[in-house]
């Protein structure tokens, strides 16, 4: 199974286990040493009911964009849809809601292919040459071309994750910041939060919602607690095992990132193969040959990476973009959890077998080195202690 060369990472969840066992006083130490060492503005760890960690830079902001974390709190609305009978199942034909799809094979595009990746719509990756200049990104989603038949690949998708801004008005009468914070944020009493919205008013989907990572803690809790919140199930029990189960690939939910106990990272003369076919630039076949083999790590597979490629290329969309499809294969074994995350090192971690909600938040500065503050070791260093 292919996926993002793993800056991302995996993750999701599902109930809380009695038998929980708790985090070492060690392994807390480092988890925060590691929280300020990468310059977190709030790193929160959550454990049977009780905060551990509660660290705030001296800088922190009261509300963080969470970036890519957006994604996976705009799929728990369809959650809250299905709870309120206003959605039967993510079979729902897009279609249905815009008839301009009634033709072509755009007809047969699903909530579930939106969700999981997998609707075949033209996306560039880089979301500022084509995204954010546009003033409707709802119209803009609707009027992509397909790139792939729906449902018959994977591929990470901004620009088709924003049309669910326009799903969930059609399904309510109501935009999704007003629903979402009518029925999911009012219940759980977030109160402080703003989202950023399109020319013409849509709430951005891929990303734009700033909340406080006291707040960012209770939607994590909210999953782990397989829905409820106060004795009131505010998403649908089966549809949250739905969301984080694999869908559009075994390391993704909707929305919602697998964390597996073991991965490895694979590169083999296969996906070279297949590597060659889709770059132009022999040379950076010739380096890519120099990394066949197997990686625990996604930190150790980049860092060699970063040593042979010039900054320029490793850096480059198109060079990204073919290592994620095709270069790079996942081996994944176990379940240890889900998470949603984003760009900047923005996580939230839920660990159901260790009752264990972890929120990880850093605000953009000019300052901001990916290589030092996004806090790559976080889900390695939950992963090597839990495995042990």
């Amino acid at each position: 199974m292919r996926f993002i060369l793993p800056f991302l990472l995996s993750i999701a969840m599902l109930t809380s286990s009695l038998s929980a066992e708790h985090l070492s006083e060690d392994l807390l130490n480092a988890l925060q040493e590691g929280a300020v060492q990468s310059h977190s503005d709030a790193f929160l760890v959550w454990q049977d009911n009780e905060l551990l960690v509660d660290y705030r830079s001296p800088e922190c902001p009261e509300l963080i964009e969470t970036m890519s974390v957006t994604k996976s709190i705009v799929s728990l609305a369809f959650g809250v849809l299905v709870a309120q009978g206003k959605l039967e199942n993510t079979d729902l034909r897009i279609s249905e809601l815009y008839p301009e799809w009634k033709q072509g094979q755009k007809r047969s595009i699903t909530l579930h292919h939106i969700l999981s990746h997998t609707s075949g719509l033209q996306n560039l990756p880089t979301t500022s040459e084509e995204i954010y200049p546009a003033s409707d990104f709802v119209q803009l989603a609707l009027t992509a071309e397909l790139s792939d038949e729906p449902g018959a690949k994977f591929s990470y998708n901004n620009k088709a994750v924003n049309l669910l801004a326009g799903v969930v008005e059609k399904l309510t009468k109501e935009s999704l910041d007003s629903y979402l914070k009518e029925k999911l944020f009012q219940p759980l009493e977030i109160e402080k939060f703003h989202w950023t919205k399109d020319k013409v008013g849509n709430p951005h989907a891929m990303s734009g919602l700033q909340v406080r990572p006291q707040d960012l803690l209770k939607l994590g809790r909210l999953v782990l607690q397989g829905g409820q919140w106060d004795g009131k199930q505010l998403l649908d029990e089966a549809w949250l095992s739905q969301a984080l189960a694999p869908q559009g690939s075994e390391s993704c939910g909707y929305l919602w990132w697998r964390i597996p106990e073991n991965r490895k990272l694979i590169i083999s003369s296969e996906s070279l193969k297949l590597f060659s076919a889709r770059v132009e630039n022999k040379d950076l076949v010739t380096s890519a040959a120099a990394v066949i083999g197997a990686y625990s790590q996604s930190s150790e597979l980049r860092e060699k990476l970063k040593r042979i490629l010039p900054p320029e290329v490793f850096e480059h969309s198109e060079f990204q973009r073919a290592a994620n499809e095709v270069l790079v294969e996942v081996a994944n074994e176990g379940l240890l959890g889900y998470n949603a995350n984003g760009y900047l090192g923005q996580y939230l971690i839920i660990i159901p077998k260790h009752n264990l909600v972890i929120v990880r938040m850093i605000a953009w500065s000019e300052d901001y080195d990916k290589d030092t503050d996004s806090y790559q070791d976080l889900l390695p260093l939950l992963s090597s202690s839990f495995s042990r």
